[in-house]
């Protein structure tokens, strides 16, 4: 395990210009996607009052800080396929489309029987909510 955990790289990535911790709240999930265009790694973080933030991780520059479209509270768990997101918003999921422009479109929601804690997207059509 101490051989795996030395190849582990963390860096600092400084928050959005405004950003404002009082206001936004803190990041309650993150997701990653890879291989992108022109882009290698691109870092989701979102909150709790659904502010995404989308980071180019390779160049360690933050992209654009978007409000998710109906998830202004309780965003609990994040996903992502791009160019698709999922949400688990207490016991619904949100799906949306993203660019790296900083578009979004909502694609569809679906109310479950419980409150999410956990997402995993396996491709656009396939996932698990725990």
């Amino acid at each position: 395990l101490e051989a795996s955990c030395a190849r582990l790289q963390f860096q600092v990535a400084e928050p959005p210009a405004g950003w404002d911790l009082t206001q936004h709240g803190s990041f309650v999930a993150m997701t990653t996607a890879g291989q992108l265009e022109e882009r290698k790694q691109l870092a989701f973080l979102v909150t709790a009052g659904g502010m995404l933030w989308l980071h180019d991780v390779d160049d360690n520059v933050g992209i654009s800080l978007l409000q998710v479209p109906k998830a202004t509270t309780g965003v609990t768990a994040m996903t992502c396929s791009y160019p698709w997101l999922l949400l688990g918003v207490s016991a619904s999921l949100h799906a949306v489309k993203i660019d790296l422009a900083g578009a979004m479109t909502t694609v569809g929601e679906m109310k479950l029987d419980g409150h999410i804690q956990s997402l995993r997207l396996l491709h656009e059509a396939c996932g698990v909510a725990a």
